[in-house]
């Protein structure tokens, strides 16, 4: 069936890869990442160790899971902290998941636009 509508059938450009204009691309991802209900620490790269054991520390957790490639200086705060880290290599079972209070990981990548955290 095909609709002969003018408003309906509006053709709309669009041109792939282009980068999306945002007024200020930090803000723009800390609002959609807190629409996920996500807790956001804004922190220099040197404090990121403390941050990390502050918020692990603040939701109670004694056990943290840590995939292989985590910076160093975020294993030795973990460890200096008296955390149980267990590695993710080989990988974990579900049950054995299920007995650590809290996952560990890293992005290099995220898009502001959708808060996407690769």
């Amino acid at each position: 069936m095909t609709i002969d509508d003018p408003v309906l059938d509006m053709p709309v450009t669009w041109a792939y890869a282009q980068p999306t204009p945002l007024a200020d691309v930090l803000e723009t991802f800390v609002e959609n990442i807190l629409d996920y209900r996500a807790r956001i620490t804004r922190t220099p790269a040197s404090s990121t160790s403390a941050a990390i054991v502050a918020a692990l520390r603040e939701m109670g957790a004694a056990s943290v899971v840590v995939p292989d490639g985590v910076p160093e200086p975020w294993m030795d705060a973990l460890a200096e902290a008296g955390l149980c880290v267990v590695r993710d290599d080989p990988a974990l079972s579900p049950r054995q998941l299920d007995e650590v209070d809290a996952v560990l990981t890293g992005s290099a990548v995220s898009m502001a636009e959708t808060g996407t955290i690769c």
